[in-house]
């Protein structure tokens, strides 16, 4: 079992790959693996599910309800935002499967 502070430092790197991700142009040849068929929805359904489980395993109590809140939130606002970033696509499926994610991980 990893430690408290191994899981904080595992979810730390997951969550800014999970950020830099989403708002780095789709021409980047990890969107266009990733992008393959149904892959794409099955990565954001996996990425959340393990980033808020590790939250809650980290962290107890109130802190990781609130980071995976926090989490769910800008998972949810940077999906919605997407069509703004040039090269982009505002996708509804991937709210959906980043959502199913979040109940996954709780």
């Amino acid at each position: 079992m990893l430690s408290k502070t191994r899981l904080r430092c595992l979810w730390c790197v997951l969550t800014s790959g999970i950020l830099l991700m989403s708002i780095r142009p789709g021409s980047i040849w990890v969107n266009q693996i990733v992008g393959a068929g149904g892959l794409n929805r099955w990565v954001h359904f996996l990425a959340f599910v393990a980033v808020l489980a590790i939250s809650f395993a980290a962290w107890k109590g109130r802190t990781g309800v609130l980071l995976s809140l926090v989490i769910a939130a800008a998972g949810l606002a940077l999906e919605i935002f997407q069509g703004s970033i040039p090269g982009m696509i505002a996708n509804h499926q991937s709210v959906l499967a980043d959502m199913f994610g979040v109940a996954g991980g709780l």
